[in-house]
């Protein structure tokens, strides 16, 4: 696919029929120098120029039929990328033109793909993961207990969740005790509210780290993951109410010279 050789320059062309050379050629040496094949040799990243320049060919050559139905393909990751073609220098923007290129491949119908660009996608096809998922996949105990984790800011927070009548209880205290805002509260059984469920389950919870806010939203991440353990079914309802993704905020760190994150020291002529 990718080609490195280098032709030598300077030397002449033989006849395409066979003649008969001088006993003594004169040969001139000067100025012979190493001419690469690739026009991407002596860019900043050969091999990532090479690969898109070979996707670009295969798509303007390909045939224009397009299937009605694309078939979902995951790609493999950048990491993946890297190791496989022994190319550490592509960065995230470069391999997601890599990614809009083989998507674009993707289209084709399948009856009209050539073997280069089905060879492509076999190239870029991630690894089934389905028996490590199956592996890794987290179910209910015996007793139908359910442990997960979930952060928050600086807190980390570890919840069991089974079925009861309601008991929420957070580092060995009840939930009001432990809590003494009323949204912070909300905030931590929200999931349980959501998928009206706050009177079928019996809650522990253990946290640390951080505070009441970064806690409270700890707890309110591993509530969700241990309910949809629980019960698939409670995923729908709970991805609604905006409870399955986690909230990646962070407190900006403070700046070098300024008083603040954002805060800046007035400043005067003189």
């Amino acid at each position: 696919m990718f080609q490195a050789l280098t032709r030598i320059k300077g030397f002449p062309r033989l006849p395409k029929y066979p003649v008969a050379l001088p006993l003594t050629p004169k040969w001139n040496f000067r100025g012979f120098h190493l001419v690469p094949e690739s026009s991407s040799y002596f860019t900043s990243n050969a091999r990532f120029n090479e690969v898109c320049l070979y996707l670009e060919d295969l798509l303007k050559y390909a045939p224009k039929i397009y299937a009605e139905v694309t078939p979902e393909i995951q790609w493999k990751t950048l990491r993946q990328y890297q190791n496989d073609f022994s190319d550490p220098k592509t960065s995230r923007v470069g391999y997601r033109r890599i990614v809009e290129l083989l998507d674009s491949l993707n289209k084709i119908s399948p009856s009209f793909r050539t073997g280069s660009i089905q060879q492509v996608i076999d190239r870029f096809t991630r690894p089934s993961t389905q028996g490590l998922q199956n592996q890794r996949k987290v179910m209910p105990d015996e007793k139908g207990l359910v442990m997960a984790t979930g952060r928050r800011k600086s807190s980390k927070a570890t919840v069991k969740i089974i079925r009861g009548t309601g008991e929420v209880f957070v580092n060995g205290f009840p939930l009001a005790s432990y809590f003494q805002r009323l949204a912070h509260r909300r905030h931590a059984l929200y999931p349980l509210v959501a998928t009206n469920t706050l009177t079928k389950y019996n809650v522990w919870m253990v946290v640390h780290g951080g505070g009441p806010t970064g806690q409270s939203g700890a707890i309110h991440s591993a509530v969700s993951k241990a309910l949809k353990i629980h019960n698939i079914f409670l995923e729908g309802p709970l991805r609604e109410a905006g409870c399955v993704e986690n909230d990646k905020r962070k407190v900006e760190r403070k700046k070098t010279g300024q008083p603040k994150a954002r805060k800046k020291y007035t400043w005067v002529k003189r």
